[in-house]
């Protein structure tokens, strides 16, 4: 039972893509995606060109990136994106005339996303290092502002703070008139410790004639009383093992299905606008899979972990007989364990 958990644990590590080679740096491997970014837009693909750039700003934060990746968003119209990454841009800008013309950019960016009936969000939460989503976008701080754009509105504002009570509302934004959304998340309770009664002085008991000592117990009848539990851990560890083996094969199964879903999203040809749109949302449903097929394969090995604790640790009394045997065997040895009942 133990060999074969440990076989499983090992085809489901292995199925495991490796991403790397090597271990690479933040600078190398910002360089590699810029790379791809210009590749993308030699083949007219400017929004995966624009993602790749963001990413590659992520792993390695200099100027050109996110610049690159500001001026293939505005191209493609997406004002607000192009507004964020031209903030960014600011904050990394390597002399005065560059950051110049950074302000200059947002500036028209702006005037663009203003023009187009967006309206100016400013958004103030207390602690400042709460994370802050609107509509599931997340609102960082840049250059010690947090600024979006929105359309007129209903909208849905998040902020999560460790040790704070999560904040989740709708916020009505009007046309034309800059929003400015101010929330104090509120701490949690802290609990104090009750204080200790004094202790109550006990009258001592007694004096109670001792007992003669009681013969040693035997060993053999305690192994009696206890089937019942050694019964119950044997199905528990079947049990567990059936649902880790099945976590792994589906886990399995979903990796490699998400693997080549994102390589057939990455290989596939673009011709017009509505396939570079449609590229976000098939490579997100594919990474998707992927990580689920990675989550059930982390609850298999868990499950077949409990599985074989269960199995070890199952009373040795119920057990009437156990065996091993060591076979050598091309690049190693295979050791076989066998427990009658």
């Amino acid at each position: 039972m133990r060999s074969v958990l440990f076989s499983l644990a090992i085809v489901f590590l292995s199925a495991l893509p490796a991403r790397h080679a090597h271990a690479e740096t933040p600078a190398e491997l910002a360089e590699g995606l810029a790379k791809q970014a210009n590749a993308q837009v030699q083949q007219k693909q400017i929004r995966k060109a624009a993602m790749l750039f963001e990413e590659a700003f992520g792993s390695h934060p200099i100027h050109k990136y996110a610049w690159n990746s500001a001026q293939l968003w505005l191209n493609e119209e997406e004002f607000v994106r192009a507004h964020r990454m031209y903030r960014l841009a600011s904050t990394v800008a390597e002399s005065a005339a560059q950051r110049g013309k950074d302000v200059e950019a947002i500036g028209a960016a702006e005037g663009q996303l203003l023009r187009r009936g967006y309206v100016r969000i400013a958004v103030a939460i207390t602690p400042q290092q709460a994370v802050v989503q609107l509509d599931g976008a997340s609102v960082e701080t840049i250059a010690g502002a947090r600024l979006t754009f929105l359309r007129p509105g209903k909208h849905r504002i998040i902020a999560v703070a460790g040790g704070h009570v999560p904040l989740d509302e709708e916020v009505v934004v009007q046309p034309g008139i800059e929003t400015r959304i101010e929330r104090t998340l509120t701490p949690l309770a802290v609990r104090r410790p009750e204080p200790t009664p004094a202790p109550t002085p006990t009258p001592a008991p007694p004096a109670v004639k001792p007992e003669p000592p009681r013969p040693a117990a035997d060993p053999h009848v305690r192994a009696q009383s206890e089937p019942l539990a050694g019964a119950w851990k044997r199905l528990g560890a079947f049990v567990s093992g059936g649902v880790g083996l099945a976590a792994l094969v589906t886990g399995a199964v979903l990796m490699g299905k998400g693997a080549s879903d994102t390589q057939a999203v990455n290989d596939a040809p673009v011709h017009s606008k509505a396939d570079v749109a449609s590229y976000g949302s098939r490579y997100d449903d594919a990474m998707g899979t992927w990580k689920l097929g990675a989550g059930a394969g982390a609850v298999g090995v868990v499950a077949l972990g409990a599985a074989t604790w269960m199995w070890l640790t199952q009373p040795v009394a119920s057990a009437r007989g156990t065996g091993a045997l060591l076979l050598p065997i091309r690049g190693g040895a295979h050791l076989s364990v066998g427990v009658r009942f």
